[in-house]
């Protein structure tokens, strides 16, 4: 998707909550490291930040409220299949982050995923259950 700018942005309040753990094998393999840094302009952190959304009733939503997304297809590696993601780009505070939604998720609906080059809970002194603010960069359909 080329974009010069976003056409307006979201505004996406959650809670962070402690994940499964998995994220880090994901984001260590190559095919998603090169997804997020062609994204990010760099090398993605190994782990997620999740955010449990409070005022949106999950992912369904915003993919309504902010249709012109990425969705990224499953990816078959080495005889595997690897579920893919849908993907915004948004802002955590002046952090370029992807908010992700896999689509083999375990969690909960309202659960997305933040992905950025950072370890955002030091970068921006996030500890669990802190309430996080993002900025979600939204496009008009062509």
């Amino acid at each position: 998707m080329d974009h010069v700018g976003p056409s307006y942005r979201v505004r996406l309040r959650g809670r962070y909550v402690k994940g499964l753990g998995r994220s880090g094998f994901f984001l260590n393999m190559e095919i998603y490291k090169k997804i997020f840094r062609e994204r990010l302009g760099t090398e993605p952190y190994p782990g997620t930040l999740n955010i449990e959304v409070e005022d949106l009733g999950g992912y369904e939503e915003l993919r309504k409220i902010c249709p012109e997304h990425e969705a990224i297809g499953d990816i078959s590696l080495e005889g595997k299949t690897y579920g893919g993601l849908y993907l915004w780009r948004a802002l955590l505070g002046d952090t370029k982050v992807l908010l992700i939604r896999p689509y083999r998720s375990s969690h909960d609906p309202k659960i997305l995923e933040v992905v950025s080059s950072e370890k955002l809970v030091e970068r921006h002194g996030i500890r669990e259950g802190d309430r996080v603010t993002i900025d979600i960069e939204c496009y008009e359909k062509p």
